[in-house]
């Protein structure tokens, strides 16, 4: 008996920290690597965009299509939104456009902000010609020159 007591006062605390341990090993975080961020996206001027477009179709497509920029100072010459307007639009009819073309925003509400006449950078994916426009999709806008928004038409 006294060598049951000898072994359960020695190897009892042993067991019960490896028990720990191991109980202790399965609550822990895993680590993860560092994320590899996005590169932020190239400059360009949607005049060269579009020049590289009228000069060779074909090649400017596959250069550019499905590429994202960041287009810069853009100026509002047309808008649809739900802010513009007297109803609610779909999003599939949002745009802001500048000249022949048309910047399809990301998201509905990415346009709340923006009026007729401001100057805007724009980072959005080429799409090409479409309808007469030349598209560009899924796009964000951030003010650079813009004054005060008219009274909301549509909510």
């Amino acid at each position: 008996m006294n060598r049951l007591k000898r072994l359960t006062r020695f190897a009892l605390p042993v067991i019960c920290s490896g028990v720990f341990a191991v109980l202790l090993a399965g609550c822990t975080t895993p680590a993860y690597s560092v994320p590899d961020f996005q590169s932020p996206p190239q400059v360009l001027e949607l005049e060269t965009l579009l020049a590289e477009y009228r000069a060779d179709p074909e090649a400017a497509e596959e250069k550019y299509r499905g590429e994202r920029f960041l287009f810069p100072s853009i100026e509002v010459d047309d808008l649809m939104s739900d802010r513009i307007g007297d109803h609610r639009v779909q999003l599939s009819d949002m745009y802001l456009q500048s000249g022949s073309a048309r910047f399809l925003p990301r998201d509905r509400f990415a346009l709340d902000h923006v009026g007729f006449d401001f100057i805007v950078d724009i980072v959005g994916e080429v799409r090409g010609w479409r309808f007469g426009y030349f598209t560009i999709e899924n796009c964000t806008y951030i003010i650079v020159e813009g004054g005060d928004l008219p009274d909301p038409g549509g909510y």
